[in-house]
Order: C-alpha cells, then sequence, then structure tokens
C-alpha cells in the first residue's frame, strides 16, 4: 500500500485540477451567455452577433436601440434609423460595416413632399468616405433654374406628381464636385433639396434621370458602426459581449458563470456557489478515477501468501527433478514418519531438492505421482 499511494494521491490531485479547471457544463451555464450565445440569421444575412439584437437576440445581448435588427422573411432585415427605415444588404463585422438602401422605388414615386434621408447619429454611425458620396436631387424649382444649368446637363427628371407651388415639376440631380460648382448655384433656389448616400463605384461616370438614380440607389450605400473595444477582453476572457439587464447602454460581458461588468474571471475567481459546485464534482471524479486506474495498475492478492512464491506458470527442475509444474500433486514423506502434505520446492546449493516443514528441512529423494480420478 505505501509503494502506490504516491501514485494514488498524484492522480487524485491532477483529477481534482481538471476538473475544478473545465468550464462550466451546459447545464450550469448562466442563462444570459446561453441567450447570447444564439446569433442573428435572417435571409442573407448569417450569425450576426454583437452590438446588433433582435429576432431571437434579447437586448442584452446587442446595444442600443439603434443596433435592432427587424426580420422580414419576405423582405429580409431592415433597421431603423431616427424614422427612416434601411432594408440591411449586408453586415461586415470584421471592418464594423453595413451596407443599406432606401426601401422605396423612386422610379414610380420621386418628388415626394415629405421624403427625407434622415441623417446619421455620429459617432455611431458614419459615411466611410473611402467608399461613399452625395448625391444630391433638387425639385420644386422655378422655370428659370433649366435654363441656368450648363449645356449638355441632362441629370434632370420630371416628377409623378402634380406641383402646386407654381414651379416645373422637374428634378435635378447633381453629385458632389458638381454642388461645389458656381455653375449650379441656381440650384439653391429650388424649394426642396434631398441628399443621397451612393456608392463611389458604381456612381463614378453615371449619367442620366431616373432610371440611373434607381439603379444606383439599389445598390445601396456603406454605413460604419461603433464598434466597443471593451468587447476584445471580453471574448478573449471567455465571455460574450453584450449589455446589462437593466440599463441597456452599459457595456457588460456575459460569462459562463454570470455577468460582468468588463470581462470574465479566470479560474478561481468566479462565482462562490459555482465554483464549490465544480469542486465538489471534481473530487468525486477525482476518487472514482483514481480507484478504477489503481484497481488496474495493482496486482492481483495472493491470498496471504509471502513474496518468495514462484509465479505458477513456471516448472521447477533442480538435480534429479526436473519439469515439475503446480499441476503436479507433490507428496512429501517425512522421517520419521510424520503426515504428509502439500509444500513448496525450493533448490539448496548441494542441487538437491528439499522441502521445508517448519523449522526442519526434509531432503526429497523423489517424486510419486499418483491419480486423483
Amino acid at each position: 500500500m505505501d509503494i502506490h499511494f504516491p501514485v494514488f494521491l498524484s492522480i487524485f490531485t491532477v483529477s481534482s485540477f481538471l476538473l475544478t479547471s473545465l468550464p462550466l457544463s451546459h447545464g450550469l451555464e448562466d442563462v444570459n451567455y446561453r441567450a447570447c450565445n444564439a446569433t442573428y440569421s435572417c435571409g442573407d444575412l448569417r450569425n450576426i452577433t454583437y452590438p446588433f439584437w433582435g429576432q431571437n437576440r434579447p437586448q442584452l445581448c446587442g446595444s442600443s436601440d439603434m443596433f435592432k435588427l427587424n426580420c422580414d422573411q419576405v423582405n429580409g432585415t431592415s433597421i431603423q434609423v431616427g424614422s427612416q427605415t434601411y432594408k440591411v444588404n449586408s453586415i461586415d463585422e470584421s471592418n464594423h460595416t453595413m451596407r443599406l438602401n432606401v426601401q422605396r422605388d423612386f422610379a414610380n414615386d420621386f418628388c415626394p413632399t415629405n421624403f427625407t434621408i434622415t441623417s446619421l447619429n455620429p459617432p455611431v454611425f458614419h459615411y466611410p468616405t473611402q467608399t461613399v458620396e452625395n448625391w444630391t436631387v433638387f425639385y420644386n424649382c422655378p422655370p428659370e433654374v433649366s435654363n441656368s444649368l450648363p449645356t449638355g446637363f441632362n441629370n434632370s427628371f420630371r416628377c409623378t406628381r402634380e406641383n402646386r407651388m407654381g414651379n416645373t415639376n422637374l428634378a435635378f440631380r447633381v453629385n458632389g464636385t458638381q454642388l461645389q460648382s458656381q455653375k449650379y448655384n441656381s440650384l439653391l433656389a429650388c424649394a426642396i433639396r434631398v441628399q443621397l448616400p451612393v456608392l463611389r463605384d458604381v456612381a463614378v461616370g453615371m449619367e442620366g434621370g431616373i432610371d440611373a438614380l434607381n439603379f444606383v440607389l439599389m445598390q445601396g450605400f456603406d454605413v460604419q458602426y461603433l464598434g466597443d473595444p471593451r468587447c476584445i477582453g471580453c471574448y478573449d476572457s471567455g465571455g460574450i459581449c453584450g449589455s446589462g439587464v437593466s440599463n441597456n447602454s452599459q457595456f457588460s460581458c456575459h460569462c459562463p458563470d454570470g455577468t460582468r461588468d468588463l470581462t470574465c474571471p479566470r479560474h478561481g475567481d468566479g462565482n462562490p456557489s459555482n465554483v464549490r459546485i465544480k469542486v465538489i464534482i471534481g473530487i468525486i471524479c477525482g476518487i472514482v478515477g483514481a480507484l478504477l486506474i489503481c484497481i488496474a495498475i495493482l496486482p492481483p492478492s495472493h491470498g496471504g501468501e509471502d513474496d518468495h512464491h514462484w509465479p505458477c506458470n513456471t516448472t521447477y527442475s533442480c538435480g534429479n527433478l526436473a519439469n515439475i509444474s503446480s499441476a503436479t500433486s507433490l507428496y512429501v514423506t517425512a522421517s520419521p514418519p510424520d503426515d504428509t502434505s502439500f509444500a513448496a520446492l525450493s533448490p539448496s546449493n548441494d542441487t538437491v531438492a528439499r522441502h521445508r516443514r517448519n523449522k526442519d528441512i526434509i531432503e526429497v529423494k523423489g517424486l510419486q505421482f499418483s491419480s486423483t480420478n
């Protein structure tokens, strides 16, 4: 027992350490951690995570109301920014970029009196200038505007609704460079102007009226959203980024054993009750595992026999005796005559088999085999 006790103690210690260091089982995980482990998927958008929430992700898994995604299985995902609803074409989480477009068919009804593009909410949302530029559409303009524009300018179209302000029903579209030119200053007299974000690589060199405008707008535009740098530390510690249960403007890190402010605790610093459960499980499993291993590696018991007995699968040879096996019944006749007993043989220096009976050594002259049948 003394020989194998250090092995038992080592196995017990290692098993307990491993079991108490493992993450909590699924049944013991925090409810917020399990809820936020789900991702947002709708239509072409797949596996979207923080700061977005919606559908099967409660708000505590995302950030503020501005990041709520609305799923329509027919029309896809939309997001509300101010009073305007945008269709979400894609989300690039690595670059914190969304591609949006306006949910309106300008071909059938442009020049609406109540149409505005809601300005974004910096610094949470902003246009990446490397990919996005603005087109400006002017309408409800005085009649003289069309006569004052540069020759060859054909980026105009007619509004579909009747103009009740006495102005022309023509609309004019210019890009950012044209808007800065004095050649287009007459457009400032128009009653309504709308700025539309468009993709630079789509808009470059695009000429024409309503068809060109609709084509460019349907490609969407990029919006960059502000990522929270605290999320990196939360993920690195094994948590899931989210917000407070009672305050969605406060960042929180949802951990397997509960919600923390910034990061999940390292091993041994967690919730006391959960740590206690893991310790108990580790000890029980460590003891059981150690006992099983010890049973497997310890030699079998010999029923109290001393350690000097030879293995039974060997044969005995000494002097004139050869190849005596354990299957042979050995009788030794004592002199003077005494009781006959089974005995173990051991070689002596004079190569004669001898039998040890009590304290006497009896020389074995020969073996007599008898059948038990």
